[in-house]
């Protein structure tokens, strides 16, 4: 009976020493946690940081941060929690309906419940319209797009404890209500969506349109320049297939990266592949600039801009400028010379981006083209 306890006093002195030995020697390799992480940096000692108590606080974060299989545990308490309660601690992804992935911030955007700071849209519709009519007069075409929400798309999927009621009028109500009186050209994905459930435009495990559907949406988007504006005969989608497959493309499961589970997470669903063909129905070059939010990611990864149209510039968020090859600051670029080489320009955002529709850039652009009405 002594040799026994000996030995589990002796096994259980191991694993209480594992995590520090680990913490300095790191004997194992694991991979980093996913999602939005800052790290802790190693404190410096000095007389003034112990004395003012800050070097204990820091030195206490870092450890805490850095102690050895600290992602490892917490995977595991992730996994666990997610096992017996479908509970995840990502950012706001949920367990929904039929073990479907949700955020709920998407949700809250369509339902009204969004309680944020946002521009004023009577300035910023008024201001679109003007750059809209100006534009137009040298020959561009600018429209706003409204990218699909799985907030609006899945609201059936929504978790059983959510409450689905609308709350206040959306952004995405008030906007679109504004660009329809306005005369401003739009197009709404979110409602083309909405109307064609039944077509499984999303996937159960991502926040962003299906790839797939992407192909289609790009298609309208192409005829719906056509009829507003003086550019014709655009590329046409002349091929399109569709196949099943268990092996999901990483845009159909973003919802899954930053979960840090333990095991790999487990797809019940099948995923959609497709093939297509664009066929191009005459040589009229037509360049074209985006401002937009991560959905158009989605086109950028089938390559469907830059196969069909002459030369394609895409300001990610008004911050961050992808050109050919070359990636700047927006504060590296002249905006003016970007809106004189376009001839089509968008922005697109998905609800709930709408508090601050073109981040930026409709301002930037009506101060050169309205100085004096600034």
């Amino acid at each position: 009976m002594n040799i026994f306890k000996k030995i589990v006093f002796a096994l259980s002195l191991i694993a209480l020493s594992l995590p520090a030995v680990e913490t300095f020697v790191k004997f194992f390799k694991t991979n980093k946690l996913q999602g939005a992480y800052f790290p802790k940096n190693k404190p410096m000692f000095s007389d003034s940081a112990w004395l003012s108590n800050s070097y204990q606080k820091q030195a206490e974060e870092y450890l805490t941060d850095t102690f050895g299989f600290r992602n490892t545990l917490i995977r595991l308490y992730n996994q666990i929690d997610y096992d017996l309660y479908k509970k995840l601690h990502a950012y706001d992804i949920v367990v929904g309906k039929g073990n479907s992935l949700q955020a709920t911030t998407h949700y809250d955007a369509y339902l009204g419940k969004l309680d944020i700071p946002h521009y004023n849209f009577d300035s910023l519709t008024f201001k679109f319209k003007r750059l809209q009519d100006t534009l137009q007069k040298l020959n561009k075409f600018l429209f706003f797009v409204i990218a699909p929400s799985k907030g609006c798309y899945a609201l059936d999927k929504a978790p059983y404890w959510y409450n689905t009621k609308k709350k206040n009028k959306s952004f995405y109500k008030e906007l679109t209500e504004r660009f329809t009186n306005k005369n401003i050209n739009y197009l709404d994905f979110n409602y083309l969506f909405k109307n064609n459930k039944n077509k499984k435009l999303f996937t159960d495990y991502g926040v962003h349109w299906a790839r797939f559907s992407v192909v289609k949406a790009y298609d309208t988007l192409l005829r719906f320049i056509e009829h507003k504006s003086c550019y014709k005969n655009l590329p046409i989608l002349k091929e399109y297939s569709e196949k099943t497959t268990r092996t999901p493309h990483q845009n159909d499961i973003d919802l899954t990266t930053s979960l840090n589970l333990l095991k790999p997470f487990r797809y019940k669903k099948r995923f959609t592949e497709c093939n297509f063909l664009f066929e191009k129905r005459n040589e009229q070059k037509v360049n074209l600039m985006i401002i937009s939010d991560s959905f158009y990611w989605l086109l950028n990864s089938y390559g469907l801009a830059e196969n069909t149209m002459n030369e394609v510039s895409f300001f990610y968020y008004y911050t961050t400028v992808y050109k050919n090859t070359s990636v700047n600051n927006i504060s590296q670029i002249n905006l003016k010379n970007e809106i004189d080489n376009s001839n089509v320009i968008f922005i697109m955002a998905t609800l709930t981006n709408l508090d601050k529709p073109g981040w930026g850039f409709i301002d930037s652009a009506y101060q050169i083209y309205f100085k004096n009405n600034w």
